[in-house]
């Protein structure tokens, strides 16, 4: 998996923890879209830290259901994703904006092994969709 993709699904992870550990934070904000050139809204983790107001964009809302035929779940990633960022967050002590913002997980600073559990827990998943479930797959 690219550096780029890794980082990627560290700061997807890192959102998602943000959901979960700081909805009290959570706000609506409007903003201008430089490309699209549309008005749109976003939800927004929000914290006030030394008189200043620091925003961090979570989602983009989208205010027609036309987005719901222009995109295709993609099952298989969405459980495997799941799977790995429940587990990271049983073990990641951050819960402010703040912890989430400025420390890295002393088990793995730069999201590479989240990257390596991500790409092989697809490629396991190929393999049994393409062959089956191997008969000592409970042996070790």
């Amino acid at each position: 998996m690219e550096n780029e993709k890794i980082i990627g699904l560290g700061k997807i992870y890192e959102k998602y923890l943000l959901l979960k550990r700081n909805a009290h934070t959570l706000q609506i904000a409007c903003a201008f879209d430089k490309v699209t050139k549309e008005n749109c809204f976003f939800i927004v983790s929000q914290e006030i830290v030394d008189d200043t107001v620091r925003m961090i964009p979570i989602a983009k809302l989208y205010m027609d259901t036309t987005v719901q035929e222009e995109i295709e779940p993609m099952y298989e990633e969405s459980a495997m994703s799941q799977v790995i960022f429940n587990e990271y967050e049983e073990n990641d002590d951050r819960f402010t904006i703040e912890d989430i913002d400025m420390k890295t997980l002393d088990f793995d600073k730069d999201y590479s092994k989240m990257g390596a559990m991500f790409e092989y827990g697809l490629t396991v998943t190929e393999d049994v969709k393409e062959n089956g479930i191997p008969e000592d797959w409970d042996k070790e």
